[in-house]
């Protein structure tokens, strides 16, 4: 009876174990041996270095620092030191015509001309949009004739008030004044009448001839023609004393209140007039003519714009610069000095200007009392601007806006000794330099004058002669050494002045506050 017998999963994966072992043992051996070959490699680089170190730190120790080799100097000479400064600048006009919207409330640019442009007197430059000016000239040309009717009207009624004043003086009140008169000459005329036939009729009364209502008839006509005279006298009266003066009053009145009319008139034509002529101004000015010979130049445009702000189709605002005209003729350079700088400049110095490499000389017109606006990637740096003129100008071909590098001289010192930047050291708030002495150097203390990049005057410490050794921190330990030291720190009442009684006082308060005692 045969026995069949089934082989453990455990067994299995125990022999995959083994033979997964057997297959790698000859790769993990090659990795070793790459760790030792670069351990080794290591081990040698290390071992190099510090032999080397070490020979460089015995040689170091035995060298003596003041018995050094030849090493690179510079002789001291006495002759002339410059003193200037030196910065770039922006060659600019010093005479700048500015083309500017002058159309109320803004326009929108039609055309303009190609920024950089030479132009003549005369010259178009800039048209700008005058559609809504047209309409407005038309409904303004209305209201200009309606107020021209008007106030020709109202020269008329003033001239007919004039002639009604002086027709009454003249012509109707004297005729009614003497119509009056007449009618008072035939009241007295009637009542002569009725008198004499009263006392006609009164003798016939008397001798029998008529009757006495006869009589009395006659009687009431001698009363009624004094009564009639009486009237006609009283409207002589009532016409001298009032209704002259009445009517006379309203004439006058009329007249005034036309010629006020007239007047009144007389403004709203001219304001109307006015608006006329100002908007007809406004259409002109659409239309812009270059004043004077020169170069077109859009003004800057600001940094965070990714287009210029003059161009077809843009909208400008009233009194906004358009173009600049500058006299290429009056050149001027626009530098920007740092205000370290800045004290050092006065007008009227001298300056080395160059452009494009070619040199002119100018002057210095101008420094600035103020600190340009800087923005936030200036930082807190401050500069100011200096203006510097070109006496003559040889080279046609200059553009304002063109880099240019200036160089200003502050003073001029002449038959001094001077020692390069280089060769000085400060120790201690003092100034030292080192000076060869064959194969050893010797310290020497100065007194330094006036300085520009490269070299500073010495007043005392050298003679000419001495050569004195460049940038000693490099080779010198005594310059080293001294590079390390820290500054004496002084007394705190002299760096920062004696406080006040009130903060000695303040101050006891709070240690007192704070003693647990």
């Amino acid at each position: 009876m045969t026995t069949i017998r089934l082989k453990d999963p455990l067994e299995d994966r125990t022999e995959t174990s083994a033979l997964r072992s057997e297959v790698a043992r000859p790769q993990r051996k090659l990795r070793l041996r790459r760790i030792g070959i670069i351990a080794a490699i290591s081990l040698l680089a290390l071992i190099v270095l510090a032999a080397v170190a070490g020979r460089t730190t015995q040689f170091l120790s035995n060298l003596n620092p003041r018995e050094i080799g030849p090493r690179l100097t510079h002789t001291v000479e006495s002759g002339e030191l410059l003193i200037s400064v030196t910065e770039n600048g922006t060659l600019e006009s010093a005479s700048n015509e500015e083309i500017k919207c002058e159309v109320a409330g803004g326009s929108t640019i039609l055309w303009i001309i190609e920024d950089g442009t030479d132009v003549k007197k005369g010259d178009e430059l800039v048209r700008l949009d005058a559609s809504k000016i047209e309409e407005d000239i038309s409904a303004q040309q209305i209201t200009y004739e309606q107020a021209r009717s008007t106030q020709i009207q109202a020269e008329s009624d003033l001239a007919v008030a004039k002639i009604s004043v002086q027709e009454y003086v003249e012509g109707t009140y004297p005729a009614e004044l003497q119509l009056a008169q007449s009618n008072v000459a035939i009241a007295q005329e009637n009542l002569r009448v009725a008198q004499n036939i009263l006392e006609h009729g009164t003798r016939m009364h008397r001798k029998g001839y008529i009757s006495a209502l006869q009589k009395d008839a006659h009687e009431f006509s001698v009363e009624h023609a004094m009564l009639e005279l009486a009237m006609k006298r009283t409207e002589v009266d009532v016409l001298k004393r009032f209704t002259r003066a009445k009517t006379l009053q309203d004439l006058e009145s009329k007249l005034k209140a036309a010629r006020a009319k007239m007047l009144s008139d007389k403004a709203a034509l001219d304001l109307e007039e006015a608006r006329l002529t100002r908007l007809k101004t406004q259409r002109e000015r659409c239309v812009i003519r270059a004043p004077a010979d020169g170069m077109v130049i859009y003004p800057q445009t600001e940094r965070w714009r990714q287009e210029p702000a003059i161009k077809e189709g843009a909208q400008v605002r009233e009194r906004q610069t358009l173009i600049q005209l500058p006299d290429l003729t009056k050149l001027q350079v626009k530098v920007k000095v740092h205000e370290s700088k800045v004290k050092l400049l006065k007008p009227h110095m001298r300056a080395r200007i160059l452009i494009q490499g070619e040199t002119s000389q100018g002057e210095v017109v101008s420094v600035a009392n103020r600190a340009e606006q800087s923005g936030w990637w200036s930082g807190s740096s401050k500069e100011f601007s200096v203006i510097v003129k070109i006496d003559s100008q040889t080279n046609l071909n200059l553009k304002p806006g063109m880099s240019a590098e200036v160089e200003m001289l502050v003073d001029r010192h002449a038959d001094v000794l001077s020692l390069p930047v280089a060769a000085i050291v400060e120790q201690q708030e003092q100034f030292y330099c080192w000076v060869q002495a064959g194969k050893t150097q010797e310290r020497r203390s100065l007194v330094l004058g006036a300085s520009n990049d490269q070299f500073i005057v010495v007043k005392d410490g050298v003679l000419a002669g001495d050569k004195v050794i460049l940038n000693p921190r490099a080779i010198i330990e005594e310059a080293q050494l001294g590079a390390l030291e820290l500054p004496q720190e002084k007394p705190a009442e002299e760096t920062f002045g004696a406080a006040t009684a009130v903060a000695n006082d303040t101050r006891a308060k709070d240690d007192s506050a704070g003693d647990p005692g």
